[in-house]
């Protein structure tokens, strides 16, 4: 086991329903997830479910495995799934995520900084309480990216992907424009 699948907790936030953008809400693309392996003999990673048959696995391009976010609250509280999650689908939502950079509830100097370069005005405390997502509108990315920059390890993703919510969030506006997305995913691309 490697230092990050070290540090992934195995109990995950609770999601806040009450606090997911309506916005998002109102979108067919909701599905949940269940902390386990992909294959027998994996690491664990965060699986997604089809929110109506908690046994078939939902896929990130594949919309008749999508649901409506009432239906992923309602599979959620029935149990059995770690947290739900909402797919990007090259429509121009996009996502941010960036692992390791909240310590005791207080995200760092540089994550928050890195985020409002980009203007986003809706950020939330990823599942495992250590890190964070940031939800707005920005350019298509030819492939998601996965890097590192001056030591903040980040993520952003266009299109084929989901990002895990909580509704935990450290700014409440609305879904906005992330300034630079392309050129910020680029820098840590590089």
């Amino acid at each position: 086991m490697n230092e990050t699948q070290a540090s992934i907790p195995t109990v995950f936030l609770e999601p806040q329903f009450h606090n997911i953008p309506q916005e998002l809400r109102l979108l067919d693309r909701w599905v949940v997830w269940k902390y386990e392996p992909r294959k027998p003999g994996e690491q664990p990673g965060k699986i997604p479910y089809t929110p109506g048959q908690r046994n078939k696995r939902a896929s990130s391009t594949n919309p008749t495995t999508w649901s409506t976010f009432a239906q992923a609250e309602v599979a959620y509280r029935a149990g059995g799934v770690s947290g739900i999650g909402i797919v990007l689908n090259g429509d121009g939502l996009v996502g941010v995520d960036i692992d390791h950079c909240v310590i005791d509830g207080v995200p760092s100097e540089k994550a928050m900084a890195l985020l409002d370069k980009l203007g986003a005005t809706y950020i939330e405390i990823s599942p495992s309480g250590t890190g964070l997502r940031a939800i707005g509108y920005g350019e298509q990315l030819d492939a998601g990216v996965n890097g590192m920059l001056d030591g903040l390890k980040a993520e952003f993703y266009t299109t084929a992907r989901y990002l895990t919510l909580t509704g935990m969030f450290i700014k409440a506006g609305p879904i906005a424009a992330l300034k630079g997305f392309k050129a910020m995913a680029d820098s840590f691309r590089a």
